[in-house]
């Protein structure tokens, strides 16, 4: 029995110890994964990874199905030397940390803010999930915007990050070693800004272009000219010619340019002095294609800063023209026109501009004709300005102080005494005088200044000291003003009226006002008047002397108003409708009212409806639906010993075209037998339909008119229809024509008469005979 419990009690344990060696090793420890692989779900089932063996033959792990990651905050964007350096702070608007399955940060360059990016083309990727800078190279300096994109594992995009605007650097002084740019570095004839200079005296016609030419006009160049600038040389243009240089010349935006040609008139048009257009012709990159001021391939409207529809007269001889031109417009904006003689306010090119040629157009007005009008050229000048060089061109009026002028240049740098007088004593003059001051010129012409009236006044005098203008203060200080009148003039038998301009408190008022007045009496005023007020504009003609009102046109929010005036509308030939009321959808007035002492003769309704107290009558084409108009014969028409179809003068009207219209005639005729009476229609080309008649059959006659025999039939509307008479050359029969006539064109629609057989006893056409028209469709 022992020996047996002692048995189990060894048995036993050694299955402890074989129990506990298995629950210390790995399940899978000998396990292995053949030819396959173990998917990973997750609670709903879907799938979320792969171990093992993938469908293209790899073997690995893969994610997939992983939710999108959370969108990274904006991005701090600095710019670099042509390019951008974008940094990511490794940190999400929306989430506390980077998911696990976070694989990159893609960057994205966009046109706008708005722009969704493209996860299948960023322009960089950040691939540290802490974050991290990256540094993008740009082709252009155009501004974009930079938003950022996180990617997870499984390929999924997140939301795009807020956009953040950017724009590369351009290179910048601190950017180059001194010296490391020369001359011969820099492509384009006008490399130093400080020593560019394009000038031609016309000794070469290879150097110009002839762009455009009037009806019989030529260029030519012409030698031995004694009186030209340089070499002898000018070019001349008979009738209009415009030409351009053949030297492109990089346009540098940054330099300031003096644009200069120097031209003469030598014979002029009957019709008085030609013009000249001084300026340059852009060009793009391509050095070939134009670029006008408003960004077209066009050779019209280019920069004009020295001369712009300039006449030149003969009598002016040589004429210099001198303009400025410096830097381009803004994206989107259109270059300036000209002129700009003012190197302070140079003209703008477009911003697509890359290279200029001086461009001239000569006897501009003759381009539509022959023209006896000539022109020569003999300087023409493109330079860069050396604005750093102080000179009488950039010396801005003020930039001069006290300060800046040597101890001695003025005693103390304090004037003293009554007047201040030019260095030569023959010059102009300042005085000061009992509180005034007047500034006079070598001419005679002075400007006086006077603080001491009641209110200040600034007189502008002739060479004789009369007064030729003043301005002078008006109101007190809660309610200033301004008045500016010329000095009294003669007209008529008035030898004191001035133009005046009045502004800010004007009695009452507020308001601006131009009027003519009387200095000796300012309640008297006579001539053109305009006041502009905060709620109202008035003008119109003034007479404080005549018996009647004056004739004003007011205008008032919404609102014009014609006093004691007529109007007359004389457009120009166009297209154009004259008179337009162009209501909105929603008006329930009347669109038009024409009255006579508060009576209505003639409205038309919001609805198109025409009410008219006299009546309508058309002489021109009929053209509302479903409307008679009525067209009657207003006197006799008599035709003697002539059978041709001749149309009446007053039964006509005007057909529309791809119209069908209702016709009636009621014809009042008289003729001898002998002669009978006969008709057919005008109508426009190509109309179609038929005329039915009925009246006197073409051989009947009876004086009485009260037993003739009657024809009646449907013949074309071109056809000849004969009718009988009462035999008597005043004594009225009555024929009725009608029929419906559709038109595919435009035209004129009338009745034509004649004898049928020709008498010297006339066949006439009645007054009361009519016509009446309806357009059906």
């Amino acid at each position: 029995m022992t020996d047996t419990i002692s048995q189990f009690a060894a048995r036993l344990a050694q299955v402890e110890r074989q129990l506990a060696r298995t629950s210390r090793t790995a399940q899978l420890a000998y396990s292995s994964i053949e030819g396959g692989a173990i998917n990973v779900h997750d609670d709903d089932g879907g799938i979320r990874g792969v171990i093992g063996q993938q469908p293209d033959g790899t073997t690995g792990v893969v994610i997939v199905n992983g939710a999108p990651p959370p969108m990274p905050t904006a991005p701090v964007v600095e710019p670099a030397l042509a390019g951008l350096k974008i940094t990511w702070d490794g940190e999400f608007a929306d989430a506390m940390a980077a998911p696990l399955d976070l694989a990159r940060v893609q960057v994205h360059l966009l046109a706008s803010a708005d722009v969704s990016p493209d996860v299948r083309k960023p322009a960089a990727t950040i691939e540290a999930g802490s974050g991290a800078s990256v540094t993008i190279a740009r082709q252009s300096y155009d501004g974009l915007w930079v938003r950022l994109v996180a990617l997870n594992t499984s390929g999924i995009p997140g939301a795009a990050s807020d956009a953040v605007a950017a724009a590369p650097r351009k290179t910048q002084g601190g950017d180059l070693a001194a010296g490391s740019v020369g001359l011969d570095k820099v492509a384009g004839a006008l490399a130093d800004s400080t020593l560019q200079r394009f000038t031609d005296t016309l000794g070469d016609p290879a150097s110009w272009t002839v762009t455009g030419k009037g009806p019989g006009a030529e260029w030519t160049h012409v030698s031995g000219v004694s009186d030209a600038a340089t070499g002898g040389t000018v070019g001349r243009a008979s009738g209009f010619v415009r030409i351009r240089g053949n030297t492109p010349l990089p346009y540098d935006p940054t330099a300031l340019y003096r644009v200069s040609a120097r031209i003469r008139a030598m014979a002029q048009p009957t019709t008085g002095p030609d013009s000249v257009y001084v300026g340059v012709l852009g060009i793009a990159s391509d050095g070939i294609r134009l670029v006008n001021r408003n960004g077209e391939d066009s050779p019209i409207s280019h920069c004009y800063p020295a001369a712009s529809y300039a006449p030149l007269p003969v009598a002016d001889g040589w004429t210099t023209y001198v303009g400025y031109v410096q830097g381009r417009a803004a994206l989107g904006e259109n270059g300036d026109a000209g002129t700009n003689p003012d190197l302070r306010t140079p003209g703008r090119l477009h911003a697509d501009v890359r290279y200029v040629v001086p461009y001239l157009w000569l006897n501009y007005t003759s381009q539509a004709a022959a023209s006896l009008a000539v022109m020569e050229v003999d300087a023409v000048q493109i330079e860069a300005v050396r604005t750093g060089a102080v000179g009488p061109d950039n010396l801005v009026a003020g930039s001069v102080t006290a300060d800046a002028l040597a101890a001695d240049a003025i005693t103390g740098k304090v004037i003293t005494g009554g007047s201040l007088h030019s260095y030569n004593e023959q010059g102009s003059t300042v005085d000061i005088q009992n509180g005034t001051v007047k500034a006079t010129a070598a001419s005679g012409y002075a400007i006086l200044v006077d603080p001491t009236q009641q209110l200040p006044v600034l007189d502008f005098l002739n060479s004789a000291g009369a007064t030729a203008g003043s301005v002078n203060a008006m109101g007190n200080d809660n309610r200033p003003g301004l008045v500016v009148s010329s000095g009294p003039f003669s007209d008529g038998e008035v030898s004191d009226w001035r133009w005046a301009n009045r502004m800010g408190a004007d009695g009452a008022a507020n308001r601006w006002v131009a009027l003519r007045v009387r200095e000796s009496d300012t309640t008297v005023s006579k001539g053109g008047y305009l006041a502009l007020e905060p709620a109202r504009v008035v003008t119109g003609i003034v007479d404080t002397e005549a018996a009647g009102p004056p004739t004003l046109f007011q205008i008032d929010p919404g609102l014009f108003f014609l006093d004691e005036g007529r109007v007359l509308i004389e457009p120009p030939a166009s297209a154009f409708t004259a008179l337009l009321v162009a209501a909105r959808t929603t008006h329930t007035g009347a669109l038009a009212r024409f009255a006579v002492g508060g009576e209505d003769r003639f409205a038309v309704s919001a609805a198109g409806h025409v009410s008219a107290a006299g009546g309508v009558a058309a002489a021109g084409p009929v053209t509302g639906m479903n409307v008679p108009v009525p067209i009657y014969k207003p006197t006799n028409t008599d035709r003697a010993s002539s059978v041709a179809l001749v149309a009446d003068p007053h039964l006509t009207v005007q057909l529309q075209a791809n119209a069908r219209y209702l016709v009636e005639f009621h014809l009042h005729y008289a003729a001898l037998s002998a002669a009978a009476f006969k008709t057919a229609w005008v109508v426009p080309t190509g109309a179609t339909g038929n005329r039915s008649v009925l009246g006197p059959g073409s051989t009947a006659t009876e004086a009485n008119a009260d037993n003739l025999s009657m024809r009646s039939g449907v013949h074309a509307p071109t056809t000849t229809v004969v009718y009988g008479t009462r035999n008597h050359a005043t004594n009225l029969a009555h024929a009725v024509e009608s029929g419906i006539i559709t038109t595919t064109t435009a035209g004129t629609l009338a009745l034509s008469w004649a004898q049928n057989v020709s008498n010297a006893t006339a066949a006439r056409l009645a007054i009361g005979s009519y016509m009446q028209v309806t357009r059906l469709a």
